[in-house]
């Protein structure tokens, strides 16, 4: 007898996720190179789904994006992250962010500025706890909506970062235009820093553009102690990853992670 297959989720088992609540969020620290210890989280937007598992973002964000509910999910996202922040900043002896993934259809939406600034002032936040992270291709293949909602949110005290840095299509000159805070390597260089002198290369380079213009960079994927002593070494400003703590939902995250506790012992 065959095995059974599922069919792959579709916007309506996508809306019905989104009606019985299998959409959390799970938030991964991130540490400063000053010594400050933990600086902020990124959320992470995970659907549980009892008939298909746990979805990887790879396959319903698409989705998604195709059906018309990146709006209500991105929303969801925003709001939820907010909501947690006060929890979030609990852990930390100083003032810390939260970082949020958007997409670009997200981010080319004309309400888009309004609605986040809305939910800051719902959530009783100032504009500058939230970070927003897009991808080199939404940031600069982007719409007039795109831009003004980027100089929106800039002015108003959003920060606006660029995630995956390398892996995509670049444009200094919209670096320079655009209110950009910070970049961020990706994963795929950092795992590399000492088996390949290209990725070692790449990663020098990304930060020394970086800090020439600047901006912070936050390496992901740290998940070795040597790493993350290059990574200090080279100057970048943040790290994240296995080895600084795993993405946790926040009752989790509340019960284990404690303030000093949040940051690996180094000697």
């Amino acid at each position: 007898m065959s095995p059974l297959v599922l069919a792959r989720p579709d916007r309506s088992r996508l809306c019905r996720a989104m009606n019985t609540g299998e959409f959390r969020l799970a938030y991964q620290a991130q540490i400063s190179d000053d010594g400050s210890g933990l600086c902020g989280f990124e959320a992470l937007l995970r659907w549980c789904s009892p008939v298909y598992g746990n979805v990887s973002p790879g396959e319903f964000i698409p989705l998604a994006e195709e059906t018309g509910l990146i709006d209500a999910l991105g929303r969801y996202a925003l709001s939820q992250s907010l909501s947690d922040y006060r929890a979030l900043a609990r852990l930390s002896r100083k003032p810390v962010h939260v970082a949020v993934n958007v997409s670009p259809l997200q981010l080319a939406a004309p309400h888009f500025a309004a609605e986040v600034l809305g939910l800051l002032q719902e959530a009783e936040l100032p504009a500058r706890v939230l970070h927003l992270e897009v991808t080199e291709s939404t940031l600069f293949m982007g719409s007039d909506h795109t831009v003004g909602n980027i100089q929106t949110l800039a002015d108003a005290g959003v920060e606006l970062w660029i995630d995956d840095f390398g892996t995509g299509y670049s444009s200094l000159t919209r670096m320079r235009d655009l209110p950009v805070s910070g970049l961020k390597i990706d994963q795929t260089f950092v795992k590399r820093l000492e088996s390949s002198q290209s990725d070692f290369r790449i990663v020098c380079a990304i930060i020394a553009m970086a800090h020439s213009l600047h901006l912070r960079v936050v390496a992901e994927g740290v998940e070795q102690e040597s790493h993350l002593r290059i990574l200090e070494g080279l100057g970048c400003n943040r790290m994240q990853g296995y080895l600084i703590g795993r993405p946790m939902g926040l009752n989790e995250l509340t019960r284990t992670w404690h303030q000093a506790a949040a940051v690996p012992q180094r000697a």
